[in-house]
């Protein structure tokens, strides 16, 4: 019998939709072009639905059973039915079973359903790994502690009545324009309106406010060393002017001195001329 390649038929390249089970695979070596094939394991289990170390232990087994006989590549379908007169030396009659058609049967159409597949959506956008920089960050929240300290006690100065508050005041807001920078960071790609943009404005005031508590401070710092100045040069010109008091009235006193020297000079020269115009009478 001539051999012929299994490659060649069309029917042999049509994978089946649900895999075979082991009567329908033997089945389907049966109705091969002289009960054989070359197909290799991979290819017989494309076609049957199985898995390759499948396809090896069945035929394995099946060799085993005497259902089917391997040669190299070459697998061929055995199925041998002794008659009831046959003896023990006589000649093994071969009748192949029925084959079951290969065509499956008519199913009747089913109205076609609307089916809509869904939509492909886009792999969410896992983040970045983020490695933190802890020299800047820690630079960065020196930064706002000297800044958040200069603007409280730039407050209290400017509001000497209320300490406590202020401070209270001034440690809420702080607190919460370095979180909303922080959410804003986090956020960079949510659009500015909403929320993003109301905390963006929130932060420029609480900004503005901090330049204000800052110039207090140093306001403070610059008019308290005017005033130390000023004091001391009241002091100084309060004593010079002191001392020049002292020194006007010692002469004052001097000049009262002369006075009277003079004074007294004047009258004991003129009591001197008297006698002597007494004498020379």
């Amino acid at each position: 019998m001539a051999q012929i390649d299994d490659t060649t038929e069309d029917d042999d390249k049509v994978t089946p939709i649900r895999p075979l089970d082991e009567e329908a695979a033997i089945a389907w070596l049966r109705a091969q072009p002289g009960r054989r094939t070359r197909l290799s394991g991979a290819e017989l289990g494309r076609r049957w639905g199985w898995k390759r170390q499948r396809v090896g232990r069945r035929i394995k087994a099946w060799v085993k059973d005497g259902r089917i006989t391997r040669r190299g590549n070459t697998i061929t379908y055995v199925d041998a039915h002794v008659t009831d007169s046959a003896e023990p030396a006589t000649q093994v009659d071969f009748v192949p079973p029925p084959v079951p058609p290969l065509v499956p049967s008519v199913v009747p159409a089913r109205p076609i359903e609307d089916v809509r597949l869904p939509t492909a959506e886009a792999p969410p956008i896992q983040p970045a790994e983020r490695h933190i920089d802890w020299t800047t960050a820690l630079v960065a929240l020196g930064l706002a502690c000297v800044s958040a300290g200069f603007s409280i006690y730039g407050f209290i100065s400017i509001f000497v009545g209320a300490f406590w508050p202020v401070i209270a005041m001034g440690v809420a807001l702080e607190a919460g324009k370095l979180r909303a920078v922080a959410w804003i960071g986090h956020h960079r790609t949510t659009p500015w309106w909403g929320l993003k943009g109301v905390l963006a404005g929130l932060v420029a005031v609480l900004m503005i406010l901090n330049a204000v508590g800052c110039y207090g401070f140093l306001s403070k710092a610059h008019i308290a060393a005017q005033v130390e100045v000023e004091a001391v040069g009241a002091t100084t010109k309060a004593g010079i002017e002191g001392k020049i008091s002292a020194k006007n009235a010692e002469i004052a006193n001097l000049s009262t001195r002369i006075a009277q020297i003079d004074a007294a000079v004047s009258k004991a020269t003129e009591g001197a001329h008297q006698c002597g115009h007494a004498a020379c009478r």
